[in-house]
């Protein structure tokens, strides 16, 4: 696990994401950065925030900040690493981009770089900036570059990442699927043991050795208490009797999957939950708004709707992207919008959770493994 913890994503399924597929993303940036008026964009992603630099590179860091710039017509520039070059084979071995280099300073590096590329001047779009940067360090590198205009390329690129490419459909459908398998043993290994740490064992196992970077849980217990994964450290037994749902979610070549399952105990509040999910798939087109999708559930579930909690909301490079349905009034569902329906349930103080990944159409959706291209 080491090469992973220090460094991000160890494998790259080429073909699956060829190159080809990043070079392409790149001219479509290339093109809403000139339209911008911009002469260059900047990206910066962190190990929560990848952004610019995963959309494009195809580098997850683990933790350390990393910076992509692009300029028209010439290859990126990517700024990684922990420190030095010695991590660099390794980065490059996982990215699109083969100029990688580290600079102590960040700004001053950035700066080099775009005046190596004749890039003096001018307009200069950035992505990630109030994500991944405290106060200090995005005061030092703004003063590097004083003499740019800074614009936030933010917008676009949440516009750009909404319109889901094929291949970024098929690496959901897969880490959806692996995601399922990692459930279905979940709920074989607790019927067999009862031991819910010791299937998320066993589910975190299957979705590891099927190529997932990145899985994460959160159990609900029926007392109302959170607990996250791995709590009490390793051979920890303490759910081994609670009625319980577990929310799992995990990351497949950079995309994320998600997913609730629930104990054998909680027949009437699951079923709510598939109703709900129903409700609101068959409510989502485009043009549908987060009032829309509570109307509609509001309508069709009666008093049982006060027990919902609905969340519409983009998914890909994160677990919440934009369209944000749910949490902006203003927000609107287009077609082509990868859309994640999750509803919690509650039952006193429980919480039940059920989720449904669906592409918006004109006049329905579909769920996202039943689409295909046409």
């Amino acid at each position: 696990m080491e090469p992973v913890m220090k460094h991000g994503r160890s494998t790259w399924d080429r073909a699956l994401l060829p190159p080809d597929e990043f070079e392409e993303r790149r001219l479509v940036v290339e093109r809403a950065a000139e339209a911008m008026g911009a002469v260059a964009v900047v990206g910066f992603a962190d190990s929560s925030h990848p952004g610019l630099v995963g959309y494009l590179s195809n580098y997850l860091t683990a933790g350390a900040l990393a910076t992509l710039i692009c300029v028209p017509g010439v290859e990126p520039t990517l700024l990684a690493g922990l420190g030095g070059g010695r991590d660099h084979p390794f980065i490059k071995g996982m990215s699109l981009v083969q100029d990688v280099r580290w600079f102590p300073q960040l700004g001053a590096g950035i700066a080099l770089v775009l005046e190596e590329h004749g890039v003096i001047g001018g307009r200069i779009a950035v992505a990630g900036f109030d994500e991944c940067f405290n106060r200090a360090r995005a005061d030092g590198v703004l003063a590097a570059l004083a003499g740019y205009e800074v614009v936030t390329f933010d917008d676009a690129l949440d516009g750009l990442r909404r319109n889901k490419r094929e291949r970024e459909m098929s690496a959901m459908r897969a880490g959806r699927a692996i995601l399922g398998e990692a459930g279905s043993a979940f709920l074989a290994s607790l019927q067999a043991t009862g031991d819910v740490h010791g299937a998320l064992v066993v589910a975190e196992r299957v979705a590891k050795l099927r190529g997932c970077r990145d899985f994460r849980a959160l159990g609900l217990a029926r007392d109302g208490s959170l607990r996250p994964w791995p709590e009490g450290g390793a051979g920890s037994t303490s759910w081994s009797s609670d009625p319980f749902t577990v929310y799992v979610a995990a990351e497949y070549l950079g995309y994320w999957a998600d997913l609730g399952v629930s104990g054998p105990d909680q027949g009437a509040t699951t079923s709510l939950c598939a109703q709900a999910l129903e409700v609101a798939q068959a409510a989502l087109r485009a043009g549908s708004s987060g009032a829309s999708l509570q109307a509609a559930l509001n309508d069709r579930l009666g008093a049982a709707a006060d027990r919902v909690t609905l969340e519409a909301t983009g998914m890909g490079l994160t677990l919440v992207e934009t369209p944000r349905l749910s949490d902006d009034d203003s927000a609107l569902a287009r077609e082509g919008d990868l859309v994640c329906l999750r509803v919690w349930i509650r039952d006193g103080q429980a919480v039940t959770v059920a989720t449904r990944q669906v592409l918006v159409e004109a006049q329905r959706c579909t769920p996202l493994e039943d689409s295909r291209p046409t």
